[in-house]
């Protein structure tokens, strides 16, 4: 891996806090107060030396920040103004250096730093540093450190949640972290609060995504969760701990080239509110969100008889999370018990877009029903944060009595309704029971059936023979060889260009080692070569590859990468 000799100076920070600032644009809506950090270098944290440190600014393109505005301890801290970036949606990002006096050995506070944004006045938090003798400041949650051969290391934590921090049960955010660093870096500690949160409930995989953005590798890990239970929840800090490390070309082992490095994002808040007991009606049973409508249709016909089935469509539209929105509580709504029967199946339920349907079936249980009677849908409006009830229109229909001679559901009958009706004692003598269904004995009955008897024994043979014609056809087919193929290797990487370099060099080197009969399939991955002989000086050609384009900082040329696999195809073909 090719690592630069420089020193770390401003534009690596700059990248980093650039890096920063368009991580928070996720989360920074109009109206929101400017974000404001502040951070030290690192190589000024020493005794006789002005500490100098970075002032970053996130804020609308519409506000001034004006120089003379900047103040600390209520003196003018006249800072040096850097860049401004554009990062969309009408934000930018201003950097501004400043300086203070050197100081000795020993943990100083920096007190707020005042600086007026538009027509507002804000001011950071105040906080620490530490001066050593050798520089390093120790104590700096996103430091810059130095490999053993003094290059330098970026290796920072960012937490993020995107949506709103204060939330409803059963409201959706996605929470996750970034991992911003500049060398290949083996972790050895993680501690994720966010993704151990017991009180919310994880929705789906967590997603992984790894990217290069202004020369830095960057992880983001994103996680969906649920707000179950109300309370007002500190989770983090948030700490992950490492070795940077090299591959050897030769050995492929890894060779640590740091101590253990920490990187840290500060604790975030999530406050999860209960629903508002007052004015909660009956029927509210854990359904919300915003501005939705509520249709009832019957689907079969209204004229039916007593014990037919009966099918109600129930349409909830408008904005929220339609996939656990749950259905109204029929069956215990007015006018349905002792009337309607439901059935004992789950309702089917569609999605389709902006619309959730509930398919509920019931029965009648009386032909005194005139009408299905409404039903009541209430929902926590979020954008109100209030309660909304909407009901149906009632639904005419006609029941008639069941059928003669139908077994009609039972109903609402007066005898069934007294409850303190003494029960009848039950019967001594039972009842004769019905056996005309069962049938008498026959003689067929008596006789063996076919492979009831020992001349099914020669199927054992013929099973036996065909598990071995089968297990030689297996053979056959994953015999090295056999598999045909309708390029040769060396014809795979002429194809090859700039774009598609690397991959028809591992799919041509490949399908060598399999013709050649040096590995048992074409699709193995290239960390599973052996490492002795030719397969593994293709292995270290691999990882020589993966290093550098994941460093960013290739050594070998387009046309040197390509001599190179053409060299390891000419020996793989000689090899014996």
């Amino acid at each position: 891996m090719v690592r630069s000799k420089n020193k770390l100076i401003y534009p690596t920070f700059l990248q980093v806090f650039l890096l920063f600032g368009l991580f928070f644009m996720a989360n920074t809506l109009d109206g929101e107060e400017p974000k404001i950090t502040v951070s030290f270098y690192d190589e000024t944290l020493a005794p006789g030396k002005p500490v100098q440190g970075l002032i970053t600014i996130m804020h609308s393109d519409k506000d001034a920040i004006p120089l003379e505005s900047f103040k600390l301890k209520d003196q003018k801290l006249n800072p040096t103004f850097l860049k401004k970036t554009e990062v969309g949606n009408g934000l930018v990002i201003s950097l501004y250096q400043f300086a203070i006096a050197s100081r000795q050995k020993g943990l100083y506070v920096l007190p707020p730093i005042k600086v007026k944004v538009g027509a507002q006045e804000f001011q950071t938090p105040s906080m620490t540093y530490e001066i050593k003798p050798d520089g390093s400041s120790g104590e700096s949650p996103n430091a810059t450190a130095k490999t053993k051969d003094g290059d330098p290391i970026i290796f920072a934590l960012k937490s993020f949640v995107d949506g709103k921090s204060e939330l409803y049960p059963g409201q959706k955010i996605i929470v996750g972290y970034f991992y911003i660093f500049n060398n290949n870096i083996e972790i050895t500690k993680e501690t994720l609060p966010l993704f151990e949160a017991g009180e919310f409930k994880k929705v789906g995989a967590q997603q992984v995504s790894n990217y290069k953005q202004s020369g830095l590798g960057i992880r983001q890990i994103a996680q969906e969760l649920k707000a179950d239970k109300p309370g007002n929840y500190r989770l983090g800090p948030s700490i992950i701990e490492g070795k940077v490390y090299r591959t050897s070309s030769r050995t492929g082992e890894k060779e640590y080239i740091s101590d253990v490095i920490r990187a840290e994002a500060p604790a975030v808040n999530l406050l999860v509110k209960s629903f508002p007991d007052r004015g909660k009606p009956a029927s509210f049973n854990g359904a919300i969100g915003e501005d939705l409508q509520f249709k009832v249709e019957i689907q079969s016909l209204p004229e039916l008889s007593v014990g037919d089935k009966l099918t109600l469509s129930l349409a909830v539209t408008g904005k929220g999370d339609f996939e656990s929105l749950p259905m109204p509580d029929v069956c215990c709504q007015p006018g349905f018990p002792g009337k309607f029967r439901l059935s004992d199946f789950p309702p089917a339920v569609t999605v389709k877009g902006s619309t959730k349907y509930f398919v509920v079936e019931m029965t009648p249980l009386s032909s005194s029903i005139k009408a299905i009677p409404p039903i009541e849908f209430s929902y926590f409006n979020l954008k109100t944060e209030s309660y909304t009830t909407l009901r149906s229109a009632p639904i005419p229909i006609k029941v008639h009595e069941a059928p003669k001679g139908a077994i009609a559901p039972e109903g609402p009958t007066e005898e069934n309704k007294d409850e303190n009706k003494i029960w009848s004692e039950p019967k001594n003598t039972p009842e004769a029971l019905e056996i005309s269904s069962i049938y008498p004995i026959t003689k067929e009955d008596l006789t063996s059936r076919f492979l009831g008897t020992l001349s099914a024994i020669w199927l054992i043979p013929m099973g036996l023979l065909a598990l071995y014609l089968q297990s030689q056809l297996k053979r056959r087919r994953n015999k090295p060889g056999v598999e045909k193929v309708s390029k040769k290797p060396q014809e795979i990487l002429n194809e090859a260009d700039k774009t598609n370099l690397h991959a028809l060099i591992e799919k041509s080197l490949m399908q060598a080692l399999f013709e050649k009969g040096l590995v048992s399939r074409q699709d193995l991955s290239p960390h599973e070569l052996d490492e002795r002989g030719i397969t593994g000086e293709v292995r270290a050609f691999f990882e020589d590859l993966e290093e550098a384009r994941f460093s960013g900082k290739e050594h070998l040329s387009y046309e040197a990468q390509k001599q190179k696999a053409l060299e390891l195809l000419d020996k793989i073909k000689k090899a014996d």
